[in-house]
């Protein structure tokens, strides 16, 4: 089921951004870029801040602030490239059906790497979708490979006591979910 769920994210995103053209789609992939690291840098900030305030709504905090996040970034990010970026600009014919090809394929899977990467912090099982979680999707982690993306990054500008790590945010996240598990009430009898 969740390599159905990848797959139909996959095709769909890479569908949509075919039409969009090769100029658009490297505009794209940059703008996705920036939303998706900036998003997930700033979620857990926010939802520290929120803990207190939101209290029942905790384990929704984080995945609801990262989509909104990376929603409103985006947004603004692709509302300042469109007025920058006013024309189009024109590649022949071969390199243009080309080139949309394979950045719409990128950007739907840069795409998919976030989805996947922000189910770790959904309000779900210890051990997802009944443990249908995939551990590779043909061949690729996407989750993993977002987070070892990310913490690539972080080194550079977050060398130091802040530095992003996958294995252990994949690692508490688990945690969180299996704490969430545990309270009365979360599993249907």
């Amino acid at each position: 089921m969740m390599l159905l769920f990848i797959f139909v994210v996959l095709a769909g995103v890479g569908a949509l951004l075919w039409f969009q053209g090769l100029w658009s789609n490297v505009v794209t992939f940059v703008n996705l870029w920036l939303a998706a690291l900036l998003a997930f840098s700033l979620t857990e900030p926010i939802t520290n801040a929120l803990d207190d305030q939101a209290r029942n709504y905790g384990y929704l905090t984080d995945i609801i602030i990262v989509w909104v996040l990376f929603a409103l970034i985006f947004g603004i990010l692709r509302a300042f490239t469109d007025q920058i970026s006013r024309t189009r600009l024109q590649f022949q014919p071969m390199v243009e059906l080309v080139g949309r090809s394979v950045m719409s394929v990128v950007n739907a899977y840069v795409f998919t790497m976030f989805v996947c990467a922000t189910l770790h912090a959904a309000p779900l099982e210890a051990s997802p979708f009944k443990g249908a979680w995939p551990p590779n999707f043909i061949g690729l982690k996407p989750d993993v490979q977002f987070f070892q993306i990310t913490e690539l990054i972080s080194r550079g500008s977050l060398e130091g006591t802040n530095q992003f790590s996958g294995p252990s945010h994949v690692g508490s996240m688990a945690r969180r979910r299996g704490d969430l598990e545990r309270l009365e009430g979360f599993l249907a009898p």
